[in-house]
Formats: structure tokens, C-alpha cells, sequence
């Protein structure tokens, strides 16, 4: 998905934060995994690619636990989340599709989250992941 660049101020400057995807994106990723799950006659499960991460991600990246042996590092010690939540996360989990998040925004992070909770019956969130370290600085 196209999550967007920088925002914008008033005079048409570019700002320190950045937009994230839209509510009229979620709205065309609810309506997508619908027709695919119709399609299929089953629910689907998917993954999702994006460059700006989910507003979400700085809970995970303080509260949960990081999987495997990605080094936790980040210069900034911040995910550079959107500025505002759109509801994003909240839409993915009622849907129960996509079990993968992946973003790569920020060239010093690298690193896999499970994003909820380990249940008996097992886990009941969404794999986020931050990375890899590639490009400009890296």
C-alpha cells in the first residue's frame, strides 16, 4: 500500500511528520479483502507492504517482545509512526486477513514483533515487521 510521504503545513512546506496511509485507504483495503475472501468463498489471509509504518508500531516497539536475533537498534529510538491513527490496525484485526506487516521506512530499524497476544490456541495479533537496513545512511 502507498502510505504516503511527509505532511504538508498551510503554506505547502513539507512538515517533520508524515501522513501515513488514509481513511480512504482503509476503506479500499476493507473493500479488497472482502471481494477476495467473496472470491474465494473462504477468508483470506494476506500480507501487507508499505513504506511508512502503522501508528501502532511505537507500542510495539516499547511494549512487546522482539522475535529471533534482529538487533533491536535504532538511532532515534522512534518508529517514525504517523501522526495521526486512522484506524488502520483496528480495521486489519476485524477483518482477520493480513497476519504480516511489513514497512521500511527508517533505515536504522530492523527488527520482527508479535503484535498482541499469545493465546492457548495461539497467537491472536499481527507480525510486524521494520527493515531491513538498506540505502541512504544506512
Amino acid at each position: 500500500m502507498d502510505s504516503q510521504a511527509k505532511n504538508f503545513d498551510e503554506n505547502g512546506k513539507k512538515s517533520k511528520t508524515y501522513q501515513g496511509v488514509t481513511s480512504n485507504q482503509v476503506q479500499w483495503y476493507e473493500n479488497q479483502i472482502n471481494a477476495l475472501n467473496e472470491r474465494a468463498g473462504r477468508e483470506v489471509k494476506s500480507s501487507l507492504f508499505m513504506h511508512v509504518p502503522l501508528y501502532e508500531y511505537v507500542d510495539a516497539w516499547l511494549n512487546y517482545k522482539h522475535v529471533g536475533d534482529f538487533p533491536a537498534i535504532n538511532i532515534e529510538a522512534r518508529c517514525n509512526e504517523p501522526e495521526k491513527n486512522v484506524g488502520f490496525y483496528d480495521k486489519i484485526k476485524a477483518l482477520n486477513s493480513t497476519e504480516f506487516v511489513a514497512v521500511g521506512h527508517d533505515h536504522d530499524f530492523n527488527w520482527l514483533i508479535k503484535y498482541g497476544e499469545d493465546k492457548d490456541n495461539g497467537f491472536d495479533g499481527v507480525y510486524f515487521s521494520y527493515g531491513r537496513v538498506s540505502g541512504v545512511n544506512a
